[in-house]
């Protein structure tokens, strides 16, 4: 009985914890990302990144071919991003035009 009832709460707790894992994305990142998603091509490996605060922003991209491996472009973006949020603030947001995390953006 017991377990069960821990398992309730649980539950209950886990819309709670997605809404607080949401990146708040700001008005300036989202445009960031418009325009990242602007300057990919088809063959382009590319990378957004985003602080967890939803301020701070880049990206990376490498042409097929111009990268040795996709996480050249993928460094890329972190760093830039770091540049202005502080180290370990960024997370990847996008790879290609694919957004990977629970968001909410301006309307």
């Amino acid at each position: 009985m017991r377990s069960l009832m821990v398992a309730v709460l649980v539950l209950a707790a886990l819309p709670a914890l997605a809404d607080e894992a949401k990146i708040q994305v700001g008005a300036e990142a989202w445009a960031g990302f418009q325009e990242y998603k602007t300057a990919l091509s088809s063959t382009d490996a590319g990378f957004f990144a985003i602080s967890k605060d939803g301020g701070a922003w880049g990206w990376g991209k490498c042409r097929q071919g111009e990268c040795e491996t996709q996480s050249v472009a993928k460094q890329a973006a972190i760093q830039r991003c770091e540049k202005y949020a502080g180290k370990g603030a960024c997370v990847i947001f996008a790879r290609n035009a694919e957004i990977e995390v629970p968001y909410e953006a301006p309307h």
